[in-house]
């Protein structure tokens, strides 16, 4: 459960330092399409921003620190085959599972409580989709594109 939650949270909230590009047209954020299903008014779209913002500020420095270790890893095994993961990468994964748990718990306490249940399985629909075989994913929720054509 908690590596669904870390999942998730690096889907909705991933690392990076260049602004995002906007999406392409008829898609939507997993911010927006949470905000959309769930139904947020604008007080809680406001909050749930806010939410991210902080969310970002805690958990970008783990991310950074867990790819450099990631990086170390594979550059050290490399170099010597009996290398393996530094024992902080096990501690770094954890505290990111918190961040991520304390912030889906956060968003949901946002919720209305006729809410909640849509919320609960919104970030359901979507940890399915992350955690489908390659190949096997259904289109995600907040592409609104149609399929691409079929080539015979």
């Amino acid at each position: 459960m908690l590596l669904n939650v870390v999942s998730l949270g690096v889907l909705l909230i991933s690392e990076r330092s260049a602004p995002r590009p906007l999406p392409p047209p008829g898609a939507q954020s997993p911010a927006g399409f949470l905000i959309d299903k769930v139904g947020f008014d604008e007080k809680q779209t406001e909050e749930y921003f806010q939410l991210i913002q902080q969310h970002r500020k805690e958990i970008e420095p783990l991310q950074r620190r867990l790819k450099k270790m990631q990086d170390q890893v594979i550059v050290a095994g490399v170099l010597d085959s009996t290398a393996g993961r530094s024992p902080d990468y096990n501690a770094v994964l954890k505290k990111i599972e918190k961040a991520n748990l304390k912030h889906f718990k956060a968003v949901r306490e946002l919720c209305q409580a006729e809410q909640k249940e849509t919320f609960d399985r919104v970030l359901r629909e979507m940890l399915k989709i992350m955690h489908a075989p390659p190949g096997k994913r259904p289109p995600h929720p907040h592409d609104r594109r149609p399929p691409p054509p079929r080539e015979f």
